[in-house]
């Protein structure tokens, strides 16, 4: 577009709001013009998200940068970078988009189908017929043609070696460790289990998403599955009863913090005391402590967690992660001891914080600490001691007098 046709938009919606009286046909050619528009935007997003020109405002992705720089909402900024992907890499449909033959909303169908298909060879085929019931049919009219397509495209995938029963007996899932104790999961689905997975994760990482964050799909994925998984283990929170119990075995020199030797799960994987730590502060945990023979030396009691009621107390006062300028909401939250349960912090409000996982992992892995007053501020310290941020709670509510 360049600088002089932005200028020349600027001019035009200037006049339009300063005349807003228009008639017939100037709104069907207002409203075609604003398609063409959507389809400038993208295409001119696409371009910036390919240049890395979001990284140089400290940015971590072209969707945080338009939520920050533009205005966008996090929902908003995600829909305009798929409508850029699915524009680069479907030109066609691009260019009906952009005389402004196909409605914005229209196009989202067609990405978000060509997506779900999983099968660009094949979308490409049909692209052109889709098209033309984009044009002149309703949205109800695509969608149709869009489910009658994926149920074509599945039936083609029916081939002799992938009926159902034959698709059940090849479901099967690995789970091995590699170095550092990192894990591998290696499996395959049914589509209809497929599809739940998916659709799990999918919404887990729109519940987990953070603005700017630059991290790969895949990488999201994970942290995705892996929060899935601790909100199942850990409905105990919630149900006001004990967590799945873990036992860690550990010498004690290790556990009293005077050295790093032996501490390891019953199922002997390896882990840091602070890493145990962490764990402690939302998990029922048993602590054997050993002598250097391996001799148990003594069992100490069960880490307390915090009981429903406190949680919910937590959450109304916390809102969301308690790192200055988080804003995971408390459902992606733990309850952390400000002062450490195993070394006498109590497990009450005026000793806890909510913490996501990340920066959960950043106060005992990370060697960060925290401090807490009387009236929930908390003060943030780096590792080195020095100050870096406080975080305030909920300020209180005040009543608006009605008479």
């Amino acid at each position: 577009m360049g600088a002089r046709g932005i200028e020349l938009l600027e001019h035009g919606i200037a006049d339009l709001c300063a005349n807003p009286k228009l008639v017939r046909e100037d709104l069907i050619l207002l409203a075609r013009l604003a398609r063409q528009v959507d389809a400038v935007f993208a295409t001119v997003v696409g371009e910036f998200d390919r240049s890395g020109g979001w990284a140089l405002d400290g940015r971590k992705s072209m969707a945080g940068w338009l939520e920050s720089q533009a205005a966008m909402t996090p929902s908003e900024a995600q829909r305009t970078v798929r409508r850029a992907k699915f524009a680069e890499a479907c030109p066609v449909t691009r260019a009906r988009w952009a005389s402004g033959a196909i409605a914005t909303e229209k196009l989202d169908r067609i990405a978000a189908l060509r997506h779900a298909a999983k099968d660009d060879a094949a979308f490409t085929l049909f692209e052109p017929s889709l098209l033309g019931v984009a044009m002149h049919g309703t949205i109800v009219d695509l969608a149709t043609a869009a489910h009658r397509w994926r149920d074509a495209l599945e039936a083609d995938r029916q081939t002799d070696d992938t009926k159902p029963n034959h698709q059940i007996e090849r479901e099967h899932l690995f789970v091995s460790e590699t170095f550092g104790g990192m894990g591998v999961l290696r499996g395959e689905f049914t589509p209809e289990n497929r599809e739940q997975i998916e659709t799990a994760l999918d919404r887990e990482m729109d519940r987990l998403h953070i603005a700017g964050d630059s991290r790969t799909v895949s990488q999201l994925r994970a942290e995705a599955l892996a929060s899935i998984m601790r909100q199942y283990n850990s409905q105990a929170i919630n149900a006001a009863t004990n967590q799945p119990h873990i036992s860690i075995h550990i010498d004690e020199p290790t556990w009293t913090g005077t050295a790093v030797g032996h501490c390891e799960t019953a199922r002997g994987m390896s882990l840091s005391r602070d890493t145990v730590a962490r764990v402690a502060c939302n998990a029922e945990i048993s602590i054997i402590t050993h002598a250097g023979d391996r001799i148990p030396l003594s069992m100490h009691r069960a880490q307390r967690t915090f009981t429903k009621h406190q949680r919910r107390a937590l959450e109304h006062r916390d809102t969301c992660c308690r790192y200055p300028g988080c804003a995971r909401p408390v459902t992606a939250t733990e309850a952390h001891h400000v002062e450490w349960w195993e070394l006498g912090g109590e497990t009450n409000l005026e000793n806890a914080a909510m913490l996501c996982y990340f920066h959960h992992r950043l106060v005992h892995e990370g060697k960060w600490t925290i401090k807490i007053d009387a009236d929930a501020t908390i003060k943030w310290f780096k590792p080195d001691g020095s100050y870096y941020a406080t975080s305030y709670p909920r300020p209180p509510t005040t009543p608006l007098p009605i008479k």
